[in-house]
């Protein structure tokens, strides 16, 4: 081999490795400015517009959401309101009725296994419905007894009615943990409280039981 070819060679094989070097420059270069546009605009997934179904129709009437004895099913809306994807990885959804209106000290589905009520991946500004009462009743529901359904509701207590309070507490509550496309993982804790005045669920203020990371 001439001393040319062994200069030509050199150079080729320098060539080759800038070329190399480059591109996983290029490659290294994309990747932390995906990351850095993740952190700027990370997803964010919230809960909206708790909505329960009729369980059955009383004596041909009108639909009734509530019935006693029925499991309470219905559905949930969660929103990627951030500005990136998020998948979901796990969630849970239940739903529980307590006397008075103080949740417990220790959330009632501490290290439970999620029962998935939503699942999926959710681009920046989509939805998704998730299923309140999926998966095995006896656990993630509950059917109210006659004294629940009083207390919760006021008109069907003389007393309750009088002074617009219930004596019971029904809520729908739970967890979505979700992670972005560089792999941090964030969970969103969701509470709501059924107001018999107003008949819709409210956001209970509470950060052990409500929140977003």
């Amino acid at each position: 081999m001439s001393l040319f070819e062994i200069i030509l060679s050199v150079l080729t094989g320098l060539y080759v490795l800038f070329a190399a070097l480059q591109w996983c420059a290029i490659k290294e270069q994309a990747r932390l400015m995906r990351m850095q546009f993740v952190l700027s605009q990370r997803p964010r997934l919230i809960v909206r517009n708790i909505v329960t179904r009729e369980p059955a129709k009383v004596q041909g009437g009108e639909p009734e959401p509530f019935v006693p004895g029925a499991f309470i099913t219905g559905q949930f809306y969660v929103t990627n309101v951030g500005g990136s994807r998020a998948e979901i990885t796990q969630s849970l959804c239940w739903v529980r009725a307590y006397f008075g209106v103080n949740l417990p000290m220790e959330t009632p589905y501490e290290g439970s296994i999620g029962n998935n009520p939503v699942q999926g991946i959710l681009e920046a500004g989509q939805s998704a419905i998730g299923v309140i009462g999926s998966g095995s009743q006896g656990e993630t529901s509950v059917r109210l007894t006659q004294e629940q359904f009083k207390g919760i509701f006021p008109k069907n207590d003389p007393e309750l009615q009088a002074i617009g309070s219930s004596r019971w507490s029904l809520y729908v509550l739970g967890w979505i943990r979700y992670r972005d496309d560089i792999g941090l993982s964030r969970t969103t804790a969701f509470c709501r409280r059924y107001n018999p005045v107003i008949e819709r669920f409210e956001k209970v203020i509470d950060l052990d039981y409500e929140h977003e990371e």
